[in-house]
């Protein structure tokens, strides 16, 4: 078919003239070139030299020219479809390759029945992209509604359609969640307050390595059969990681903490006995140079990470067993069975009072932080609290049956609960529940989900049971793809290492697994 445009790169010209002219399509498009080139809204309008006839391509141009899109962007790309395409192999040759080879900034559509199927089926799935696609390839998001695109960054990729928003913001969520119009306008508006402008908002590139491609479409084996086993001095109850996942800290019932590293040819295996009760939580400071532990008769110790030398920070009751510790602010913070309370750089804690607002009993579980909240199982239930004011924000799930383990995203945005006889839940705090798995779970008891991330983005959610296997879930294929008996015993545990390429686990067998990720 012929192009409106002369100036079009070779690929995308190639690309558009395989769809032939008796398949009914009005295509515009719309490029600012490498060059520099550019003109205004106005000015492509005049030259396009097609007929709008449906309203809501209208709305569009409307918005688009109140954005200013078609400014100083030289590496905007924009391709508008009205309708409409009569079969999948045509939509995907336009888009895929016209888009994604070029530079896949912005993308308008107004295809309302086969947009969403299109992006599931072609676009998240697409199979190990070349480097040129990987690094141009932006964030994708279905609008139900053009007029909100006027309160959108030129730099968010946009696709139209009618009643669903397929959102895939960089940290935020993951290629195959649905979410509404009004969420999607709230996200974008909380992005907005983290940039210097308005006008150049980046989400960043999502689909920019092979892995991500391959596992979302298939149910390939996540975890390698390749494995490094340790020997700890009791029962493994918690372990922590740093933030480029180069060392381990494991915690046992005989109250010894293990240091290794795991990436090493030489891992380094240490072990330091803090006292006769179990260790219950870890974290790592702020620097990454010391470990604070917690114990089960209510004492923290703060561990060098040099010498393994150790002092006690403070001591609670004998029956206020820490549950849960998380860096914050300067210092972190800490929960026990009893409470919530922040420990600051020199020692002491400060009670932090929260007022729960629901019946049950108060109990303090898990613990995770992000920015300004932190995430605590309260009686079983998930409570997002703003520590500054000491009350919970929102209950984030309350269930029938309460959850008594958790993970947090690195973003913050997902949230894994799981508990005796309840499902692994994986929630985002924008809309809702994404997954929930059922099958292939210990009857009794799924313990400490950890979220296995690519390119900072949770798709994959693996877990432990009393049955000593890990459980390892996709979030793009909806299911189980991969279960590893590791563990005599009950699994206590699993901790992701993507950064290294493994994944830890560590059970009531002493036993520290690490496992490879398969690349």
């Amino acid at each position: 078919m012929d192009l409106p445009y002369a100036d079009l790169s070779e690929d995308v010209q190639k690309a558009m003239s395989s769809i032939s002219q008796e398949e009914y399509i009005r295509i515009l498009l719309q490029f600012l070139n490498d060059r520099g080139l550019t003109r205004s809204a106005e000015t492509l309008e005049q030259e396009s030299r097609v007929e709008y006839e449906d309203e809501s391509i209208q709305r569009i141009r409307v918005a688009v020219k109140q954005q200013n899109w078609f400014g100083s962007d030289d590496s905007l790309f924009s391709l508008l479809l009205q309708q409409n395409f009569q079969s999948p192999e045509a939509r995907t040759r336009a888009l895929t390759t016209a888009c994604l080879r070029h530079y896949g900034h912005l993308i308008l559509t107004d295809d309302r029945v086969s947009a969403l199927d299109f992006l599931k089926a072609r676009v998240l799935p697409l199979a190990k992209p070349p480097p040129a696609v990987a690094s141009a390839l932006a964030s994708l998001v279905l609008v139900a509604d053009e007029e909100r695109l006027g309160r959108m960054s030129r730099s968010l990729a946009v696709i139209g359609g009618e009643t669903e928003i397929l959102a895939t913001l960089s940290g935020c969520l993951t290629p195959g969640m649905l979410i509404g119009p009004a969420r999607l306008e709230r996200m974008a508006g909380q992005a907005l307050q983290h940039q210097v402008s308005s006008d150049h908002v980046h989400f960043g590139p999502i689909i920019n390595h092979s892995i991500l491609s391959d596992f979302c479409s298939t149910k390939k084996a996540l975890i390698s059969p390749q494995t490094t086993v340790f020997h700890a001095q009791g029962e493994c109850y918690c372990a922590c990681t740093n933030i480029e996942h180069t060392l381990l800290v494991v915690g046992d019932s005989s109250g010894t903490l293990t240091v290794l590293s795991p990436a090493a040819d030489d891992p380094g295996l240490r072990a330091v006995k803090l006292s006769h009760a179990a260790v219950q939580a870890v974290c790592l400071s702020h620097d990454q140079e010391q470990v604070l532990a917690g114990m089960h008769d209510g004492t923290v110790y703060d561990i060098s990470l040099v010498d393994l030398s150790f002092r006690v920070v403070t001591s609670f009751a004998s029956d206020a067993a820490v549950v849960g510790i998380q860096r914050y602010d300067k210092g972190f913070l800490l929960a026990t069975v009893g409470g919530l309370y922040y420990i600051g750089s020199t020692g002491g804690y400060e009670p932090i009072p929260v007022t729960p607002n629901h019946n049950d009993s108060f109990e303090f579980g898990a613990l995770a932080t992000c920015d300004t909240a932190v995430h605590a199982l309260v009686s079983g239930h998930v409570m997002q609290i703003d520590v500054r004011l000491g009350q919970p924000m929102e209950v984030i799930k309350a269930a029938e049956t309460a959850g008594t383990t958790m993970a947090l995203s690195s973003g913050g945005q997902r949230i894994a609960i799981a508990g005796p006889h309840c499902p692994l839940v994986v929630y985002d705090k924008s809309y809702g529940v994404v997954r929930s798995f059922t099958g292939h779970l210990h009857e009794r008891y799924v313990i400490h989900p950890s979220f296995i991330e690519v390119n900072d983005l949770p798709i994959y959610c693996a877990i432990g049971g009393e049955d000593g296997v890990i459980n390892i879930f996709s979030m793009t294929v909806g299911e189980s793809i991969q279960r590893i008996p590791c563990h005599a015993g009950s699994c206590n545990g699993v901790l992701s290492l993507e950064r290294v390429g493994m994944v830890a686990s560590y059970g009531d067998d002493k036993k520290i697994i690490l496992h490879g990720i398969n690349r």
